[in-house]
């Protein structure tokens, strides 16, 4: 049988677990090696294949089989159907790939440009690319960080802007993914500053009995800003204008505006 891993190690180790018998008592040949990728991408698993010794008795050994008698009519139905369900399955499998294999290119692309971006504002950097499953991170490694990251983050909150709308125009479905750019844990250390500020501007609302205005921030951080007043029941908070100059109002909560 066949396993895979991100290691051969690992790989061994799940066929072992599986079959219930010790690394002595079977065979084991190395289908693939794997690779780590580029960008993090392109990786590839190990994979090996694992016979078990001829008098070595496994788990799956001792279950007890299920004898099934049928008719010939019924064997030919459920030939039918299951011939059926694997084409179902083969086709729907192949349409995933192809989509994976889309969002795989798109993502490598991506970072070629940002690379090539950074290249021309005079910022050497290295890039790391990790896909979660509704966001796509690039993770920035340079000796500029400042630079690269600009006054309140507005440098790398416009290069965001452009990898999200070159991602948009180039995948081929409908699934959103939020493009997420980062240097030296620079949204980590943001999120803190801004769950501060507004816990400091709920403060001067509700002293001040009037509304305060920050000033224009990104959907994402205007986020950070609604959800750590979200319970506060003595502020609310609301966005006006347009993008990109659209910003967050706080306010008292009995006030109407």
């Amino acid at each position: 049988m066949q396993y895979t891993g991100e290691t051969i190690d690992s790989a061994i180790s799940k066929g072992l677990q599986d079959l219930s018998v010790d690394r002595e008592n079977v065979e084991i040949e190395v289908i693939s090696h794997g690779r780590k990728g580029f960008l993090g991408l392109g990786k590839k698993p190990a994979v090996i294949e694992l016979t078990v010794n001829s008098s070595v008795q496994t788990e799956s050994d001792t279950k007890p089989q299920l004898e099934i008698v049928s008719e010939d009519q019924v064997d030919r139905e459920s030939e039918t159907l299951d011939n059926e369900d694997s084409k179902n399955i083969e086709i729907n499998s192949e349409k995933v790939e192809e989509n994976q294999n889309n969002l795989d290119v798109v993502i490598q692309n991506l970072g070629y440009y940002l690379a090539d971006i950074t290249k021309q504002l005079g910022i050497e950097a290295v890039i790391d690319v990790s896909q979660g499953k509704r966001i796509v991170y690039y993770n920035f490694d340079t000796e500029l960080e400042g630079l690269l990251i600009g006054k309140h983050g507005r440098t790398l909150n416009s290069l965001q802007l452009l990898a999200q709308d070159y991602f948009d125009k180039h995948k081929n479905n409908n699934r959103r993914i939020r493009i997420m750019l980062n240097v030296a844990d620079y949204r980590e250390r943001r999120e803190e500053t801004l769950n501060n500020l507004a816990q400091k501007k709920a403060h001067e609302a509700i002293i001040s009995r009037s509304q305060i205005s920050l000033e224009p921030m990104p959907a994402f951080e205007r986020k950070i800003i609604h959800s750590s007043l979200a319970k506060d029941e003595h502020v609310k908070t609301f966005s006006r204008g347009s993008e990109p100059y659209r910003y967050v109002i706080i306010a008292p909560a009995k006030a109407k505006y």
